[in-house]
């Protein structure tokens, strides 16, 4: 009884906070254990695993995705400093606080959420980090050619009005710096997986694959460029680079070069706007100035 008094009591006070916000919110019980306050006036004990691999067991090293908004929203906490979050830590139980991490090498992955800040069908990782104790760190989330970007800085000077991390303890503060989107954002130690300590039964935040299971097309290498209307014809003058979803457009007949992005698995677009179509083979590009590239054949 005395337990559910305590939700219940924690869920009035995240209400305040977040009146205006749809998705769920995570809360941590004055003895300790972490809790789901859904936007429905329910909740329930949030399954946290006790460690993901890499990380020591039972230690405070890792932040499942958390989801939010830009400045727009009482989600990214708009009238703190910096318009920054606190984020949250999960494994062990030794928690001298609810974001609290141990001093290490960590890895940042971020992700561009679905409309109500749910899920999400990729992401991105960055880093590795030094992270020490007695300093507080800032990750700041925007987009690159629709890619998700980190920015990671100490003791920053946004950070100075908040409190100091406990004795050898280091604290992580987020902030969503694109305005139309939800950002989604996991801290893991270094040898640990997205897929292992990023989400958990009861997270904010799930995995949903893409129809193509999230995985990006490989397409670097040599192609041949069709443009019918133009009387150019299987024209072998072109080539892809490619690291990850960022890609490098070239046409070596004219030393011609541009950079793009893979989205959504099968769309590129290029920084000078063109966008194109890759085939479920990956053989083919349709793009949208009319003209077509196919794989030469290795």
């Amino acid at each position: 009884m005395a337990a559910t008094i305590r939700v219940f009591l924690a869920f009035l006070v995240v209400l305040c906070v977040f009146s205006t916000v749809d998705a769920d919110q995570n809360a941590t019980t004055d003895d300790g254990r972490r809790v789901i306050l859904r936007s429905d006036w329910t909740w329930t004990y949030l399954k946290v695993p006790n460690s993901c691999p890499g990380a020591p067991q039972g230690v405070p090293t890792f932040s499942a995705f958390t989801s939010f908004v830009s400045d727009s929203g009482s989600a990214s906490f708009s009238g703190q400093p910096g318009r920054l979050m606190p984020l949250a830590v999960a494994g062990g139980q030794d928690l001298i606080s609810g974001n609290q991490f141990v001093p290490g090498t960590y890895m940042v992955a971020a992700a561009v959420s679905n409309p109500d800040g749910r899920t999400i069908s990729s992401w991105q990782e960055f880093g590795p980090f030094r992270c020490d104790a007695g300093h507080n760190y800032r990750a700041e989330l925007h987009l690159d050619a629709d890619s998700p970007r980190v920015g990671w800085q100490k003791d920053s000077a946004d950070l100075q009005s908040y409190s100091q991390p406990a004795k050898q303890r280091f604290q992580v503060f987020a902030r969503n710096d694109d305005p139309k989107h939800w950002m989604s954002i996991c801290i893991f130690p270094e040898g640990g997986s997205v897929q292992d300590c990023c989400f958990f039964e009861g997270g904010n935040v799930s995995y949903v694959p893409a129809e193509n299971d999230g995985q990006v097309p490989q397409i670097a290498g040599r192609w041949n460029s069709t443009w019918s209307q133009h009387n150019i014809v299987n024209d072998p003058c072109c080539a892809i680079e490619q690291d990850g979803t960022s890609i490098l457009l070239k046409n070596l007949d004219v030393n011609w070069q541009a950079s793009a992005t893979i989205v959504d698995g099968q769309s590129i677009k290029a920084e000078d706007g063109v966008t194109g179509v890759i085939s479920d083979d990956g053989s083919r590009i349709d793009w949208s100035n009319g003209s077509f590239w196919i794989r030469q054949s290795k």
